[in-house]
């Protein structure tokens, strides 16, 4: 047989029988994040239900291809309140930073009030949603739980407006206080995000010692009401826990799971793919 055909024969078979793995799957939502991740490893992806990437270091084609590998929803990464210097933009918007970001060396607070930068983080949303993308993973609105200023919650309020606008999914990392803020003041009707993602509720990471342990219970009771009155609201809640024993991640996922959260475990802080 001609090689060419046994080779084109053999890329079938492999995404036939890779797209039907994919889809035998159990009724609870396979969510998985690894933001910390390059294009390099794209075989090696897992073909989750929902999977958060910075779609910064992937193009329209790297998104295509892990949709047909099975991937059905796919949310880029989007840090709308800090900025990392490792980033190409750092140079032009420095100038708007706020102060440090504790445990982060490389990332600082930035001004959302600033309109320069709501411009440019639209404009990054536009990009990622030409790509392919299905909505947005925002990151760091907690700089309004560090910097609470009218100003401030008044310019993440106007980014995700914008962001929604776009008819992409907005799902906020963090931010509760600016969260539950939004909510109290009556205008959630408007719906400017469709979701949350909480991390370390059941479990928590000590940055100085570098190790893995159980939330205390007083952190873990606030967070769960929290996110209770949340998913009450309509909204969906995924939790994104760190521990590096079985069973407290199999306890992490019980916990989520009896109070309706979809649930990512990982042993690896930087979100990345384990080796």
């Amino acid at each position: 047989m001609n090689k060419k055909v046994v080779y084109v024969i053999t890329i079938t078979l492999i995404v036939l029988f890779g797209l039907a793995a994919c889809h035998n799957r159990n009724d609870n939502p396979e969510y998985v994040v690894l933001i910390g991740e390059d294009n390099e490893s794209l075989d090696s992806f897992p073909c989750a239900d929902i999977l958060v990437i910075d779609g910064e270091y992937f193009t329209k084609e790297h998104v295509a291809y892990l949709k047909n590998k099975g991937v059905k929803t796919i949310y880029s990464y989007l840090n709308i309140g800090s900025i990392e210097s490792f980033r190409d933009c750092y140079e032009d918007y420095s100038k708007y930073t706020l102060g440090e970001y504790e445990n982060w060396p490389d990332e600082e607070w930035i001004d959302v009030s600033q309109e320069e930068w709501r411009n440019y983080i639209i404009s990054k949303g536009n990009e990622l949603s030409d790509k392919g993308f299905d909505g947005f993973f925002i990151d760091n609105i907690d700089v309004y739980y560090m910097f609470q200023t009218k100003e401030i919650y008044d310019g993440i309020v106007d980014i995700l407006t914008q962001l929604k606008s776009g008819n992409m999914d907005v799902i906020i990392n963090g931010g509760d206080i600016f969260v539950q803020e939004y909510i109290a003041s009556g205008e959630q009707s408007k719906r400017i995000f469709d979701g949350v993602n909480q991390e370390e509720v059941y479990t928590s990471y000590d940055f100085e010692e570098k190790g893995f342990g159980i939330n205390n219970k007083e952190d873990r009771e606030y967070y769960r009401n929290y996110l209770e009155e949340l998913l009450n609201q309509g909204y969906v809640v995924y939790v994104l826990e760190y521990a590096d024993k079985k069973e407290i991640q199999n306890k992490a996922i019980k916990y989520a799971s009896d109070n309706g959260f979809i649930a990512y475990v990982t042993d690896n802080i930087d979100l990345d793919m384990y080796e």
